[in-house]
């Protein structure tokens, strides 16, 4: 699994990300990698493709937006925000209750109020360079340079990027026989992690 650097400039656009990810694949020499990446993932792991064809086999996409318009980044600088006010268990709090569903958040209410505790300044400055970077994250006029088949894995009430992020791509690579798209109701942004199908779905596309 490939996280962003260690060690992030006060700028780091989703660009910045997918070019350090491909350099981190090249050093290990890898090529035609089945790739998942889902939310900010995404959007880094759509620059590869679109930049590195060689690197990438198979996509799949989950929650996530080729085209941060202004009202899909609205939840994030609300993040960001409280981010920059120090409000650690503000944030942890704010970040489950847009990115599960209802009852998720709840029974994980107090987890997030614990793991806000941990949070350091540093951490916290990180958040930031990261969150701000998808700011004006636009590829939808090179989508048709993606050369590999793409599965990509919507969320009805996905209420931090909005579904219609999700169908802007599908509408994109919609008439490729290699494209696949899948919408879920009820399980929010992280449906990654909640959905309890989402694993297989991505396996059976990695082994058409």
């Amino acid at each position: 699994m490939f996280d962003r650097r260690k060690e992030l400039p006060k700028a780091y656009s989703v660009q910045d990300m997918a070019h350090d990810t491909a350099e981190a694949f090249q050093a290990l020499g890898l090529e035609q990698v089945y790739l998942f990446g889902a939310s900010q993932g995404g959007m880094i792991a759509l620059v590869l493709a679109i930049n590195y064809p060689d690197l990438v086999g198979k996509m799949v996409l989950g929650s996530t937006s080729a085209n941060v318009r202004d009202e899909q980044y609205r939840v994030i600088e609300e993040w960001i925000r409280l981010a920059k006010a120090g409000d650690c268990e503000g944030l942890y709090l704010a970040f489950g209750k847009e990115i599960y569903p209802p009852s998720v958040f709840e029974q994980y209410r107090e987890t997030l109020i614990a793991a806000a505790g941990t949070v350091t300044d540093k951490d916290l400055e990180r958040f930031i360079i990261l969150a701000e970077g998808i700011k004006g994250f636009n590829v939808v006029s090179k989508l048709d340079k993606i050369q590999c088949p793409v599965l990509t894995l919507g969320v009805f009430e996905d209420s931090v990027l909005d579904s219609d992020a999700t169908m802007e791509i599908a509408e994109k690579l919609d008439e490729r026989a290699d494209f696949r798209l899948y919408m879920y109701t009820g399980y929010g942004h992280a449906a990654f992690d909640t959905a309890p199908d989402y694993r297989k779905r991505m396996l059976d596309f990695f082994e058409q």
